[in-house]
């Protein structure tokens, strides 16, 4: 359209996503978002976003949520976390409306790239203006209200809107300008799902206003802080909300350690057993065998007492270990922390 308006990230987010429909500020226009451009980000955790949506999703069966099924959100490569900078819409409907009551042709413009007229080419004198009914489907399908065949003489090209002076849409009426039938208004039939069930009223698609709430409707949730790329390989852990939960009560199973210590390798009893003393408890063994305060004998003992003290120690921040101490120490199952996270 070559026009631009300026909207804040919020609104966009919330009210100009692709799909949607929006009159245009200062110009009568209508128009349909097709595409959001933005910054890609990489420093959050994305798989945490899409465990989320998940949740969320879950509402609705996998065959009406073909691009959010359930092995769809599993894949985090599938998808990209982008933060908006600019939208990308074209008009919609390309279907305008003669303001000469007399005449009241509904002419479909979907197919013509070339300009388009002001003046209604039938009467010649009647102002166009774009359609502001579309037709909507429970299934999100939205589409344009075009004008039906007269079931009298067979033809669509002399149809005409007639609101009979009405702010209802179950008021309107087609009228044929060649034969003078009349016609209710009917969406027709969602051709692009399968609603289930055996009420066929369900299969029809409705006719309302554009912007009416019924025709888009963004859906929403809330994930607060969340983490960053860095703990990747700590969010790939099953036992993940435990560990996160141990953290934030204190238990003594995680203290001192951090939640990057946590990858996949966390989980053998092997890298456990793999422990070692640090510089500082060697330093002070050596001084003390130096103020002869220990035999040689005696500082290889203690090297290993503090060896099994600290493989204890790894044993018991295990993820499973930490599961169990969290069941323990709170009460509260694993299943209703595995949830929570």
């Amino acid at each position: 359209m070559g026009r631009t308006m300026r909207r804040g990230k919020q609104q966009v987010l919330l009210e100009l996503l692709p799909g949607k429909t929006f009159d245009f500020e200062r110009v009568a226009i209508i128009a349909q978002v097709e595409s959001i451009r933005g910054v890609q980000r990489t420093d959050l955790n994305i798989a945490v976003v899409l465990q989320k949506v998940a949740e969320e999703a879950q509402a609705w069966e996998e065959r009406f949520r073909l691009a959010l099924r359930d092995d769809v959100l599993r894949d985090p490569s599938r998808f990209v976390l982008l933060e908006p900078k600019g939208v990308q819409a074209q008009m919609f409907p390309r279907v305008f409306w003669c303001q000469n009551r007399a005449c009241g042709r509904v002419i479909d413009y979907s197919d013509h790239d070339t300009p388009l007229p002001i003046t209604c080419p039938v009467c010649g004198f009647g102002k166009l203006v774009q359609l502001r009914f579309v037709k909507v489907h429970r299934c999100g399908v939205l589409q344009p209200l075009l004008p039906p065949t007269c079931q009298r003489c067979g033809k669509a090209t002399y149809m005409a809107l007639d609101t009979r002076g009405s702010e209802r849409i179950a008021n309107f009426r087609w009228i044929c300008r060649s034969c003078n039938n009349t016609m209710a208004l009917f969406g027709g039939r969602c051709h692009h799902c399968d609603w289930p069930g055996t009420d066929g009223r369900l299969k029809n698609m409705d006719i309302e206003v554009h912007r009416a709430g019924r025709t888009f409707y963004t859906h929403t949730v809330v994930l607060l802080n969340v983490p960053e790329r860095r703990l990747d390989a700590f969010f790939n852990l099953p036992e993940w909300p435990a560990i996160a939960a141990a953290k934030f009560l204190g238990l003594p199973e995680i203290f001192g350690r951090s939640l990057n210590d946590f990858t996949a390798s966390a989980r053998s009893s092997k890298a456990a057993s793999d422990v070692g003393l640090s510089g500082d408890e060697l330093d002070d063994l050596l001084r003390r065998q130096a103020r002869g305060e220990l035999t040689a004998e005696q500082v290889v003992a203690e090297m290993q007492m503090l060896r099994q003290l600290r493989q204890q120690e790894r044993q018991s921040s295990l993820p499973n270990r930490i599961v169990q101490a969290l069941e323990q120490r709170t009460g509260v199952p694993w299943s209703t922390w595995k949830q929570a996270g």
